[in-house]
């Protein structure tokens, strides 16, 4: 008889008594049969734990419900304290924003200011003044010549 118990579902089918008397005779006599044998014996051996599928969908349930407590990463006043900051460096930025000049040795340079007046730094000087505000207030700051 050819060896048809190596397929995948022959020891399933073994085990349950759907092969006929011939084919259990010829697997008897096989080398194979006391490994297969060896396996359904410590399948027997096997006891399939108590499930209680209420119990357990109410646990998921419950722990589901539970909420879970988030802790920020930085206090509330935090952020109001990093945005003052930030709103206060962009005032100062394009608010107080300052123009300026500077000179290096032996160089000079000639230059003109928002109300159409010249002025000519000598060597190693610097000129700065407020653009933006310059028809209300023209104040220059010069150090140097």
């Amino acid at each position: 008889m050819e060896k048809n118990y190596n397929t995948d579902d022959f020891l399933a089918k073994w085990s349950s008594g759907e092969i006929s008397e011939a084919e259990k005779d010829a697997f008897r006599q096989s080398e194979d049969y006391k490994y297969y044998a060896a396996i359904l014996e410590g399948t027997e051996l096997l006891e399939v734990p108590a499930y209680d599928k209420e119990k357990n969908f109410e646990r998921v349930q419950q722990k589901m419900a539970e909420e879970k407590k988030v802790v920020p990463l930085f206090p509330k006043w935090a952020y109001a304290v990093a945005a003052s900051i930030l709103l206060l460096m962009g005032y100062t930025f394009f608010f107080n924003q300052y123009t300026s000049y500077e000179t290096g040795f032996g160089e000079q340079l000639t230059i003109t200011l928002p109300d159409a007046s010249e002025v000519i730094l000598n060597a190693d000087s610097e000129l700065e003044f407020k653009k933006k505000d310059w028809s209300n207030k023209r104040t220059i700051t010069l150090n140097g010549e």
